[in-house]
């Protein structure tokens, strides 16, 4: 493991003591998890993540103070969960439940949302990322992902590079 990197068990960890910490503190909160995380978590194609990036929804205010006191307790990054705070349901409407904890309710996007950022945003790992969210998807053919990014993106996000990178990527 490189140093300061957070593992898929340590992760889970510390979101039990985070749920636990807002429970003692008569708190709730809802978190929506970032992409990287999803890969870890979900469909385990990362075996570790540097920060945890997630949006909170209700609640974030708390679940900030629960988290930086878990990390000054336990020794985590300061970093180790950069929340930002918004209405989670408003930035992906197809969330869905992934964990149900006393105090804490986690949600992640849908993976045919996330495959679909994946190949548009073309950075560095998203190309191994959505082949990872394909295979885990089942979705084989250069054929069904254009299908998703036709139900997925807008119109004019569906260049003909995009075509010829889900054909690269996928064929």
């Amino acid at each position: 493991m490189k140093r300061d990197m957070l593992e898929k068990g340590q992760i889970m960890a510390s979101l039990e003591m985070l749920a636990r910490n807002l429970t003692a503190a008569r708190q709730t909160g809802e978190m929506l998890l970032g992409e990287e995380a999803v890969m870890v978590l979900i469909v385990g194609s990362r075996s570790s993540l540097r920060t945890m990036a997630a949006s909170f929804g209700q609640g974030a205010v708390a679940m900030r103070a629960a988290a930086d006191e878990l990390a000054w307790k336990t020794g985590l990054p300061t970093n180790w969960l950069d929340g930002k705070f918004e209405n989670i349901h408003d930035v992906v409407s197809s969330a869905l439940l992934w964990r149900k904890y006393p105090g804490l309710e986690i949600y992640h996007p849908a993976l045919d949302y996330v495959l679909a950022r994946k190949i548009v945003a073309n950075r560095y790992m998203d190309r191994v990322d959505a082949q990872a969210l394909a295979q885990h998807l089942n979705m084989r053919s250069p054929k069904l992902i254009i299908q998703l990014l036709q139900h997925s993106i807008p119109e004019r996000d569906l260049t003909p590079h995009i075509q010829y990178q889900v054909e690269e990527w996928f064929g």
